[in-house]
């Protein structure tokens, strides 16, 4: 049998696996990614990036053609309406809307949080761009219709038996490490890894059409909620798929849910009939999209399960193989694409020989922590959606009658009706923890991991998640901050590059840490850069955003990961700054015992 040797065989070709061939490459990591689909998924599944992702994209020079093709941010609301059409007095009512994931009222904020605005790009368009550049880069190789069939590893590494379903031919893969982006269908069911957390909360469903929605669209939004009075789902969920945005949007998603105990199911031949109810277009005649071998439905349960551990051996879990959200905060796709941004720098140094194979044991250390916090929160967010009916006067199971009673004192032009508008305000206001949740989307933190701790304490953060708090405290993602130099503005989180090198910030007094990372870098074989902010220094804070964040002195610094998360901060320089790199440096990438050398020379005041 032909057998092939390669660094990293990635199982799965979604946008996580894809992300991670890519990432790989940009770091010269040979890698394999096979998937067993011709084609990419006509699910129209995940649909919005958040700004660290973004960010994440803008490292690896793929942010520019994702805004390209996105829907613009500016238009990222949320809307619950009445009906998309009809002429009666309960129709086509907007009952509220919101600015939602950094759009509208909420950009100014979002634009000083990171360089990068949000996107709302399904992933029908997405996982072409990720595919596209992953095929680029020499060190990747793509192929689909190739199946994992079986596996066995060791101390060594992975031999995968892969099938060839075009050419119904059989090799193998000898790879030092395997990535699981699969969504767990093949390995992680072999590997002895329990997934926990609770299941089957709802039965979610989506359908895709080609609709003119033009003449029923006031403008453009995110997702448009929509009351089903007279079917058996309470709500439905519209949301653009493009290629146009706005009323002329030509592609569209309806999302479904019913109740864990509910037996109906939407069937084939009852897909328009309910479109034409919910939206009340008595006349649409959309074009419904096959999903599955099966039909035009894909169905799914919405469940928050995250796996026990994130690893096996040298096999490496990402994505939905690791954990399952809830969509509610679309923070899913988001998650999965972050992990791989923290595993393939730490795969890449340790086949590199640029850390020991301890480091490893960081991703799933860190990454579990973060996910249980996103999974956790989009549970939250789901659970949150209960004061929707209620927000609105519905009883428990109501009636199309009872709905259309609730709503027509709801909108009435009456002291009453105005009480109960400002009700409704008040209690869908606590959606925002779903809408504008920055704090989940940007504050990500690690408790434990490839950094030094300071001794600081954990800042308070905004129970409510909406108010994003940066800071430079080991173990968070850098702030961003905008910076000005010789080759004009860029963001802090610019200077690691493409996730190649580790950057050390210091103040303007810090010269000794340019000469210290000098020293450091060439005895262990990673490249530091060395950036100083401050006057007469090449960087300059011209508005003084890196000042208020930055809690180190004029003689600090602070070492930046390859992922721009903060490995290392010194609020001044007391001692050698050689030897307090070099024992950092030794703590991050080798992993000895928690850093407890380096922590007791720093001075975290």
């Amino acid at each position: 049998m032909k057998r092939e040797d390669v660094d990293v065989l990635i199982v799965g070709g979604g946008p996580t696996g894809m992300a991670a061939s890519l990432m790989l490459s940009d770091l010269g990591i040979p890698n394999i990614l096979v998937e067993r689909r011709e084609k990419i998924s006509a699910i129209p599944k995940a649909h919005y990036l958040n700004q660290q992702t973004m960010e994440l994209l803008r490292q690896h020079g793929i942010d520019r053609d994702v805004y390209r093709v996105a829907m613009p941010a500016a238009n990222t609301t949320v809307r619950y309406v009445t009906s998309l059409g009809g002429d009666g007095p309960l129709d086509r009512k907007d009952l509220i809307t919101f600015d939602a994931f950094g759009g509208g009222t909420q950009r100014a904020v979002s634009d000083r949080a990171s360089p990068g605005p949000t996107a709302h790009i399904p992933q029908t368009m997405l996982e072409p761009i990720l595919e596209r550049h992953a095929r680029a880069r020499e060190q990747g190789s793509i192929r689909r219709l190739h199946e994992l069939t079986r596996f066995t590893q060791d101390q060594d590494g992975v031999v995968a038996t892969i099938k060839d379903m075009e050419g119904d031919s059989v090799y193998q893969v000898a790879a030092r490490y395997m990535i699981a982006a699969d969504g767990g269908r093949s390995i992680i069911s072999e590997l002895g890894i329990a997934m926990e957390g609770p299941r089957n909360m709802a039965t979610l469903c989506s359908i895709h059409m080609t609709a003119d929605l033009s003449a029923y669209l006031p403008g453009d939004a995110m997702i448009t909620h929509v009351i089903d009075f007279d079917g058996p789902f309470q709500w439905g969920a519209l949301l653009p798929m493009g290629p146009s945005w706005g009323p002329k949007c030509e592609n569209w998603a309806f999302f479904f849910a019913y109740r864990p105990d509910d037996p109906f199911r939407l069937s084939e031949e009852g897909i328009v009939p309910a479109l034409r109810s919910i939206l009340n277009i008595p006349d649409l005649d959309p074009v419904i999209h096959p999903l599955t071998s099966t039909g035009s439905i894909s169905e799914w349960s919405a469940q928050r399960i995250v796996a026990e551990r994130f690893s096996e051996g040298r096999i490496l879990l990402v994505g939905d193989a690791a954990h399952q959200h809830v969509p509610t905060a679309g923070l899913g796709l988001n998650s999965g694409l972050q992990d791989v941004h923290n595993l393939c720098w730490k795969l890449a140094a340790v086949l590199q020989e640029k850390a020991g194979p301890a480091l490893l044991d960081s991703y799933g250390e860190e990454r579990r922590a973060a996910d249980l916090r996103t999974a956790d929160w989009a549970l939250f967010t789901f659970l949150t959606h209960a004061v929707i009916d209620l927000s609105f006067g519905f009883p428990p199971a109501a009636t199309s009658a009872q709905k259309r009673a609730a709503l027509a004192e709801y909108l009435a032009d009456t002291p009453f009706g105005r009480t109960l508008r400002a009700r409704g305000r008040e209690l869908m206001g606590t959606l925002r923890t779903e809408f504008g949740a920055l704090d989940i989307e940007l504050g990500t933190y690690y408790p434990e991991g490839a950094f030094v701790p300071d001794g600081t304490p954990m800042p308070e953060t905004d129970p409510m998640a909406c108010e994003y708090r940066p800071v430079t405290r080991p173990g968070h993602r850098l702030p961003h901050a905008w910076l000005n130099g010789t080759g004009g503005r860029v963001s802090t989180l610019d200077l690691t590059g493409s996730s190649r090198q580790f950057c050390l910030i210091a103040g303007q007094d810090g010269s000794a840490w340019a000469d210290a990372a000098q020293v450091v870098a060439q005895d262990i074989g990673i490249e530091i850069r060395v950036v100083q902010v401050g006057v007469g220094c090449p960087f300059a804070d011209p508005n003084g955003h890196w000042d208020a964040v930055k809690g180190i002195s004029e003689t600090g610094a602070i070492l930046v990961r390859p992922d721009n998360f903060v490995a290392l901060r010194v609020h001044a320089l007391d001692g050698d700054a050689v030897a307090i790199l070099r024992d950092a440096m030794g703590d991050i990438v080798d992993m000895p015992d928690s850093g407890v050398q380096a922590a007791s020379f720093i001075d975290a005041a």
